[in-house]
């Protein structure tokens, strides 16, 4: 979510260029880009049916499972670039940075600490209480644990994604730089080429090698295999700021684009899970990350379309990292309780489709009651509070 996930994706108000909070801290005030808010859910549901579908030995749609997480990075930087760059580029203060952080820390960690907790039975079953798991609660509830090695150090599924956010979160005022007021854009496309090359060369001396490995992909999962797509997407909302390349589209057509796009990824898609990070399907699947998230952006939504894309934006976290475990519990709790074949020993399309249909019912129940209930008024008192400290 990736990533991340669901996002308040907010317009900054342009009534001030500094944001409406002193020192450079800049606050989502105006409306939302409703088509990157329904482009986060379908990223978020992708991730979902590639766990579900290889958990039940069914197919491995790796270009689903990837990608759906890269395009979180993108998407998590042109939102936060929208809202934040007005107020940045006026000035970035310890005290703004430390607002900055607070806010979006909270946006992450309340389902995230819940769900981490709610691991705890399973991790003190399978080894005990040991200074490692200490280790590992206390790096994942403050998200360093991105600093090490997020794979094998997230104790939740997907969690590996929300420390390398993290990361980015600090790294945020530096991204901005080359696209500051005064700043050569040329600076920006050296940045965005800089970083690309990065990736490519840590996927071919990591992933590219041995990608089906936890050595492999541990080595891998780390700020410079995805540093490209987080600037990415702070240049396509600077692009947005500026209404530059804008192309609005109704829904119909922009809906229609993204199906399109959506089946390239799939039609792309690689047994070999090396394939689909290197060579020519890699570096086709990383650029149409961008080409997607700035045509989702084009999508213009009124009424009841708004407000269905605005609820879809609201539940893709809780949909990102809710899903295993409803998968997990009904494989392990529920089934063997009521006698059914176990879905992971399945290998069944009936069966991976049935089962898939439950958890996804289910997580989006889950998820929304978690939206609206549990991390809402918290990230709302975060927001208040942050303001508040700022006066």
């Amino acid at each position: 979510m990736p990533a991340i996930p669901s996002e308040d994706v907010r317009l900054k108000a342009r009534s001030s260029p500094s944001g409406d909070a002193p020192g450079g801290a800049a606050h989502a005030v105006s409306g939302r880009v409703h088509g990157w808010d329904l482009l986060r859910g379908v990223c978020a549901f992708a991730v979902a049916v590639f766990h579900l579908l290889t958990w039940q030995k069914v197919a491995d749609l790796h270009t689903l499972g990837f990608y759906g997480v890269y395009l979180f990075f993108v998407l998590s930087g042109a939102s936060l670039t929208i809202n934040y760059l007005g107020g940045f580029a006026a000035g970035i203060s310890l005290r703004a940075m430390g607002q900055f952080l607070f806010v979006r820390y909270m946006r992450l960690i309340p389902l995230f600490a819940l769900l981490v907790l709610l691991s705890l039975p399973w991790k003190l079953k399978a080894g005990g209480f040991t200074p490692d798991l200490l280790g590992k609660i206390v790096s994942n509830l403050t998200f360093t644990f991105g600093f090490g090695s997020p794979l094998t150090q997230s104790m939740i599924v997907g969690g590996w994604s929300l420390g390398i956010e993290f990361i980015f979160y600090l790294l945020f005022p530096v991204f901005l730089i080359p696209l500051a007021p005064g700043v050569r854009r040329l600076w920006a496309a050296v940045v965005f080429t800089a970083l690309l090359a990065l990736q490519f060369t840590w996927i071919g001396f990591t992933a590219a090698r041995d990608a089906v490995s936890i050595p492999g992909l541990s080595a891998y999962h780390q700020v410079p295999a995805f540093a490209a797509y987080f600037f990415g997407g702070c240049v396509i909302g600077w692009l947005h700021l500026q209404r530059r390349w804008a192309s609005p589209v109704g829904p119909a057509a922009g809906l229609l684009g993204v199906a399109a796009l959506g089946a390239v990824f799939v039609l792309l898609n690689h047994a070999d899970a090396t394939q689909v990070l290197w060579g020519w399907r890699g570096l086709t699947l990383c650029l149409l990350c961008f080409v997607l998230v700035w045509w989702a952006g084009q999508i213009r939504l009124h009424g009841l379309g708004a407000r269905c894309a605005r609820h879809v934006g609201d539940v893709t976290y809780g949909v990102y990292l809710i899903h295993p475990f409803v998968f997990f519990g009904l494989t392990f709790v529920v089934a063997p309780r009521v006698d059914w074949l176990p879905p992971m020993a399945s290998g069944r399309w009936d069966m991976a489709l049935a089962i898939g249909a439950v958890v996804l019912v289910v997580t989006s129940a889950l998820a929304y009651a978690s939206e609206r209930w549990f991390e809402h008024p918290i990230r709302r008192w975060s927001t208040r509070y942050a303001r508040q400290s700022a006066d």
